[in-house]
């Protein structure tokens, strides 16, 4: 598929599935929560699909049953679908405060019980931080992208946001990194990139001392990997 019509196709397929992905979740969100998850992955695989992206996944076996924090790369904007679609886990996703303000797909994460992170107001953040960890602590799973933004750089990671370490050890929740390859590709245009890998590494415990360092280091390895 030429790289050009790809971000053509998304969009016009983004605003073709509203009336199949954000509302239904919005109902199912309110009436039906433990349908929820179906439509998610139904919307994140068909969006990527009708892009013409391929999603490879390695590491299912790593994933240990129970709460978990998910801390991820954020290359591409494909990031959410592909995390949405492929990854088997019921989680809620945090995401920067502003998104919550865009008009209906605000009121989607929020009725989803998304958790929104205000970093320019600390008393906030701290809320939003004790909000998680008693989420966590309730059994729930939380996916982050501990570099705080989509990453534009030739970086492989940006520096990490302190906030991941606090939850893990606030909530006493380990932390499973995930590596999504081949974002790098679709940052500009055309899209030569055909396809991206979910490399799923082994969690890392929140007693383990250098803890971001830790999740880093393994999310790096996975990255670097052929």
């Amino acid at each position: 598929m030429s790289g050009y019509w790809r971000p053509v196709l998304l969009w016009t397929a983004i605003i073709a599935s509203m009336p199949v992905g954000i509302l239904p979740l919005l109902f199912t969100a309110v009436f039906l929560p433990n349908k929820t998850r179906l439509i998610a992955v139904f919307w994140g695989r068909f969006l990527l699909w009708v892009s013409g992206f391929r999603v490879t996944v390695k590491g299912l076996e790593n994933i240990p049953p129970g709460p978990l924090i998910i801390a991820a790369n954020h290359t591409s904007y494909f990031d959410i679908f592909i995390a949405l679609g492929y990854l088997p886990v019921n989680f809620s996703f945090v995401m920067k405060a502003e998104l919550f303000k865009i008009p209906i797909f605000g009121r989607a994460v929020r009725t989803l019980g998304y958790f929104p992170v205000n970093r320019k107001n600390p008393r906030s953040a701290a809320r939003s931080l004790t909000d998680m960890a008693r989420f966590l602590r309730g059994g729930g799973t939380l996916l982050i992208y501990p570099e705080g933004t989509r990453n534009t750089t030739d970086a492989s990671l940006l520096p990490f946001k302190s906030g991941m370490e606090r939850l893990a050890k606030q909530a006493q929740t380990a932390v499973l990194p995930v590596a999504v390859r081949g974002g790098k590709a679709v940052q500009k245009l055309p899209w030569r990139a055909n396809s991206f890998t979910v490399v799923i590494g082994k969690p890392i415990e929140p007693a383990a001392e250098n803890l971001t360092e830790k999740v880093r280091g393994a999310l790096e390895e996975m990255l670097a990997e052929n």
